[in-house]
């Protein structure tokens, strides 16, 4: 509350100023009032006295300047914003290792001796220390508390690959290319050519396509695709599995010092192997691997006649020209076999006898190409010419059921049944397909079938 002034008047009892009575209580009030002012200073001064009872002695003396600025007299801590200069001068030591706005530029001869964290852009000089010269590179470079120990990352910055390396013991190691899709045909859309187009070129491990054309393709009709597993460079030692799209085909190889020739994996048909339906033989002498086949009459070099059925040819070595075949006829249980001796072919020989019989009569072939043919006579004949003193009959012709081949058989006659006197037969003449053939007997009109038998070659 302010003090209150007691009015005095402009002159001496002119009625302008305050009263006795009125000028009594302003000066009592006055006094309460410094009553109060007079309290609450003694308050005010008990409360300085107790803070004041908490400072340590001697806290208020003068200080130089070096103490009060040192870092180590001060308690607490302080906002980055409040110190002078901290950004620019945090950038400044981050910018010198890369690890601010953007990376540092270095040169290659740089690179190994880096020892703190860094982030660097790399630009060849010849030094080595890059995976390749032909393109930059951005590198990370991480560091061990000891620094003989780090790693670092690399990306080509014309490629986008990525490579990494170690250091341990102060000594860096090789770089180690990353993969990335398509690299050796990993995630390739499509796969790569081998270099030089040739399949025999020594290819680091992966995947890569082949074309008819290319050197060692395993196929002169074929395009498709093939796994390397290089083993060793050096030492020629390698691996190749190659797949067709056009054929469905598979073939395998080695390196063992050398490529060594395509083997091709067996699917079910080749060689007759697991078919239902046989690949069909043009020629008998012409047969490209071993397996079975299909023959038919129409098969050059087949059995003679043809036959339906299936052929099977060994081969005991084709370079050589030896090899074995043997045909199951689909009719009439017929089975034949043949060899080849150093490129000479042998005759087909039939395994089991050939049984025939038609109109003209039965034979039999038999497998080392004898042939015994024998006929009946259904008529009856007689006797009724006479010669000297005998009878014999017209001389009668006869088919043979089969043709003979080389020289005419052997052929013996006899009289069957003879009816009413002892009768015989005998031969006028023989050809490979006929022969004549008459009833003789000391009686005349005797009466009896003529029959015959022949022995000779069909092959």
């Amino acid at each position: 509350m302010t003090l209150k002034t007691i009015k005095a008047g402009a002159q001496p009892n002119d009625g302008t100023g305050d009263n006795l009575r009125n000028g009594a209580q302003i000066i009592n009030e006055n006094f309460a009032e410094l009553d109060n002012r007079t309290s609450d200073a003694a308050s005010q001064i008990n409360t300085i006295n107790n803070k004041l009872s908490t400072v340590e002695a001697g806290a208020t003396k003068n200080r130089p300047d070096a103490e009060l600025l040192a870092r180590a007299s001060h308690t607490g801590t302080q906002l980055a914003a409040t110190i002078s200069n901290f950004s620019p001068a945090v950038k400044a030591i981050l910018q010198g290792n890369g690890l601010a706005d953007y990376v540092k530029e270095i040169p290659e001869v740089q690179l190994n001796g880096l020892l703190a964290n860094s982030f660097v852009y790399v630009t060849p000089d010849g030094t080595g220390a890059i995976p390749f010269q032909t393109s930059t590179f951005y590198v990370i470079h991480m560091t061990h508390p000891n620094t003989a120990y780090a790693v670092q990352i690399a990306v080509s910055a014309g490629q986008g690959k990525q490579y990494s390396r170690f250091k341990a013991g102060g000594t860096w190691s090789q770089w180690n290319s990353n993969l990335t899709a398509g690299d050796y045909g990993v995630g390739a859309w499509a796969l790569q050519a081998p270099a030089g187009n040739t399949i025999d070129a020594r290819v680091p491990t992966g995947l890569y396509g082949f074309a008819p054309a290319y050197g060692g393709a395993p196929s002169p009709i074929a395009s498709g695709e093939y796994i390397n597993l290089q083993g060793s460079v050096d030492a020629k030692r390698a691996t190749q599995l190659a797949f067709s799209h056009d054929t469905d085909e598979m073939w395998f190889r080695r390196d063992t010092g050398g490529w060594q020739p395509w083997k091709k994996l067996l699917m079910q048909g080749d060689f007759g192997v697991g078919a239902k339906k046989l690949f069909t033989c043009t020629d008998a002498n012409n047969v490209a691997e071993n397996g079975e086949l299909l023959v038919y009459p129409g098969t050059l070099n087949g059995p003679t006649p043809g036959v339906y059925g299936t052929l099977r040819t060994s081969f005991y070595d084709k370079d050589t020209g030896n090899w074995t075949q043997l045909i199951l006829s689909t009719a009439n249980n017929k089975m034949f076999y043949r060899g080849c001796v150093n490129g000479a072919i042998q005759s087909w020989m039939q395994v089991n006898e050939e049984f025939i019989t038609n109109a003209n009569g039965s034979a039999v072939k038999l497998s080392d190409g004898t042939m015994i043919c024998w006929n009946t006579s259904t008529q009856r004949f007689t006797t009724n010419i006479p010669i000297g003193q005998m009878f014999t009959t017209e001389w009668q012709s006869f088919n043979f059921p089969a043709a003979f081949v080389g020289n005419s058989p052997v052929v013996t006659v006899s009289s069957k049944d003879p009816g009413n006197a002892l009768s015989w037969g005998a031969v006028q003449g023989t050809s490979l397909n006929t022969l004549s053939i008459a009833l003789f007997s000391p009686i005349s009109s005797a009466i009896a079938n003529l029959t015959y038998i022949a022995v000779g070659r069909w092959k």
